[in-house]
């Protein structure tokens, strides 16, 4: 038995909080590097097309970094260390910079649009990247897949999946189901009031 007075977890948590605190920037926000890779940030410019936010956020550096990371082939890394790219990061790319504003007869864009293509195209491409490719509008929500919520009703599961799953994709996870049937129903989401 481990013996820890009250007085050491609260200096702990106190030194826990000032580590955190100290990073957060003047506006309250937490800014890292996106260590997930370009298709992150590619869903990211699909949401806040999607939340109608474009004038509510700087999306220019965004697009910049996107376009920077595209290969030769027109395909999109998955993740920082990635050197050949994949269907799911170019389309999620495409999705992003296609939200953005970037237009799909740009150079960038018509190479990323051959390599979708001989990949397959979007019917090819996992159920979270179909998602985020109906709220850019380039396929139809008719097009998404049913998830049922059910399981997540299960004893454990969330535990379980905490165990062997990264938090963003549980999040991910856990939200798909509601997210394609509200964009099934064209459901409307509230617009954000600042960055």
């Amino acid at each position: 038995m481990i013996d820890v007075n009250q007085a050491s977890v609260r200096d702990a948590i106190k030194r826990a909080q000032d580590g955190i605190f100290v990073r957060q920037d003047l506006d309250g926000a937490w800014r890292t590097g996106d260590e997930a890779g370009p298709p992150s940030t590619g869903w990211g410019l699909v949401a806040i097309h999607y939340l109608g936010a474009h004038g509510t956020y700087q999306i220019a550096g965004a697009v910049e970094y996107l376009l920077s990371t595209q290969f030769p082939t027109g395909a999109f890394p998955e993740y920082p260390a990635d050197t050949k790219g994949s269907l799911a990061a170019t389309a999620a790319c495409y999705a992003g910079l296609y939200a953005a504003g970037t237009s799909p007869s740009s150079p960038a864009m018509e190479r990323a649009w051959q390599y979708i293509s001989a990949q397959g195209g979007f019917d090819e491409v996992d159920p979270i990247t179909q998602t985020f490719l109906a709220a850019a509008g380039l396929i139809s929500a008719t097009q998404l897949m049913r998830l049922p919520m059910g399981w997540m009703l299960i004893p454990g599961v969330r535990q379980l999946m905490g165990k062997h799953i990264s938090p963003a994709f549980q999040l991910i996870g856990n939200a798909l189901p509601g997210l394609n049937h509200g964009l099934r129903t064209h459901r409307e989401a509230p617009t954000p009031t600042g960055d």
